[in-house]
């Protein structure tokens, strides 16, 4: 086992920018997968979309199995068998995973001896004798082979540092598998785990992270760009560029396996990460472009992110990079905020507002872009809506008194309770009990002074309420246009790039 003194091997320099990935790859980095039951063998390939036939090779002998895709550099299957197969009986098949939409080439294998259990697909090299002997370098066995074999050395024949060598020759050989591997462990080393064989060596592990990308990897891709954002993994500054490139690359791999819906987190969180970096700017990157990062977040929105959520509802709230609505984005960060499970609230600018003030907010906005025929380039400020917001509670608190006091009054005294007989509710001067009350119905007088009068006094109320509740309205009336005309004064038809400081940077 290397210890923690030992010196790393040296891993195999990155790619150039014009190369392409060596194989096409399964999304955990994989070239090819293999299955069995007591009878078949049955190995799968992801292959490109013009994946030509009659161009590539497919070759199963009773020992021996070649794959060769058109227009790649190598064999994407090269050995010997763990155990012969009936190579007449051998049948495949080309076609598209509904879920994935990646092209897929699946290989069926009859077994000679039904019931034997197959360790591994491709146990050797065509010229390696078996046992393996020890420092073989395995060039005649396919990179992906060379994987498995260092899995059956860690996981069934327990030698971790045999294992290791093997994934350190396979990553040489451009396994994407064995490059994830090697980079998980150089991220923990043995200070994390004691059973990896190597040390923490942050460098080793973005080296390697960054071979997986370059081949074709989105998770690596992202966990490359996060270093690079952040300046970790021993690079000297962060790179905003950098970051954004393999962010960029990450999305692009998974367009093509349809990631939005077989990896929406991944997805997502991609998309957010890009709005973030655009939206704040920094070295590398330069300035903040606020439509750029709209963009993204508009998409992670639509999945459900929260911070992107709320980033895009502070956008939309300022009119930066979006057209200004403050309905939408009150909705948005309504949203968020909900989605967070309190972990976010109402960015500075609204904070304190209640949700009746909300509400108003995003109807003082509307009356202002309306009478001041405000175009899609145009916004208002939001401080001045809040100010409008401010002028209308004012206006409403003034009604909510005369409410009350309107109240009392019907209820015919000043305590805001209904008047009740002294006669039958006190007590006698003297202490005695109070007189008796006669409970019997009264006697209907349809045409007696007092109902007239009672009638009357209850229209009476009824207008007088009416005429308040018109006085209401026209007061509320009146404070919006006061709002609006706060609002309008605000209004700015160059949009100054101001609120970076608000946007959210978690994942």
């Amino acid at each position: 086992m290397p210890s923690k003194t030992e010196t790393p091997p040296q891993p195999p320099p990155l790619p150039s920018s014009t190369d392409s990935p060596l194989f096409a790859t399964f999304p955990d980095g994989e070239s090819y997968q293999w299955t069995q039951t007591n009878e078949e063998v049955t190995v799968s390939l992801v292959v490109p979309p013009d994946f030509n036939e009659k161009k590539s090779k497919i070759e199963a002998k009773e020992t021996t199995l070649v794959v060769w895709v058109f227009g790649e550099k190598e064999e994407r299957i090269k050995g010997r068998f763990a155990h012969p197969i009936k190579s007449t009986e051998t049948m495949y098949q080309l076609e598209t995973d509904p879920r994935t939409k990646l092209r897929i080439l699946t290989i069926n294998l009859e077994k000679s001896s039904a019931g034997v259990h197959w360790p591994l697909l491709i146990k050797s090299g065509f010229d390696t004798p078996t046992p393996i002997p020890p420092g073989s370098t395995h060039k005649d066995m396919d990179p992906q082979s060379i994987h498995n074999l260092a899995d059956f050395y860690l996981q069934v024949a327990k030698k971790p540092s045999s294992a290791f060598d093997i994934y350190v020759n396979a990553a040489s050989r451009g396994c994407v598998a064995s490059q994830m591997k090697l980079a998980a462990w150089y991220e923990l080393g043995s200070e994390e785990l004691p059973s990896i064989p190597v040390s923490r060596t942050p460098s080793l592990a973005l080296h390697y992270h960054t071979l997986a990308a370059e081949n074709g990897n989105a998770e690596s891709a992202l966990l490359v760009a996060e270093a690079h954002a952040n300046g970790t993994h021993a690079l000297s500054a962060p790179s905003l560029s950098t970051a954004a490139k393999y962010l960029d690359k990450s999305l692009s791999i998974l367009d093509a396996q349809n990631g939005r819906t077989c990896h929406p987190a991944l997805y997502m969180t991609l998309h957010h990460r890009l709005g973030v970096i655009h939206g704040t700017g920094g070295p590398g990157i330069g300035s903040p472009d606020p439509t750029k990062a709209a963009h993204h977040f508009s998409i992670a929105s639509a999945m459900g992110h929260p911070d992107a959520q709320y980033n895009l509802g502070v956008l939309v709230l300022n009119g930066f990079g979006t057209p200004q609505n403050v309905t939408r984005a009150v909705a948005l960060l309504r949203e968020a905020t909900k989605a967070s499970k309190g972990t976010l609230a109402m960015p500075p600018q609204l904070k304190g507002l209640s949700d009746e003030q909300l509400d108003m907010l995003c109807v003082i906005a509307e009356k202002a872009r309306e009478e001041n025929e405000l175009g899609p380039g145009m916004a208002i400020s939001v401080e001045s809506l809040v100010n409008a917001v401010r002028v209308y509670s004012g206006a409403s608190a003034e009604d909510g008194a005369g409410d009350e006091s309107e109240v009392k009054e019907v209820n015919g005294n000043g305590n805001g309770h209904a008047a009740v007989s002294t006669a039958t509710a006190m007590p006698k001067a003297n202490g005695d009990a109070p007189a008796s009350r006669d409970t019997s119905p009264p006697t209907s007088h349809p045409s007696s002074p007092s109902t007239t009068a009672d009638e009357d006094g209850k229209r009476r109320r009824r207008r007088r309420k009416k005429e308040r509740k018109a006085q209401q309205m026209a007061r509320r009336e009146a404070a919006i246009k006061v709002g609006v005309a706060v609002a309008s004064v605000g209004v700015v038809g160059v949009v100054v790039w101001g609120v970076v400081r608000y946007l959210r940077s978690r994942g």
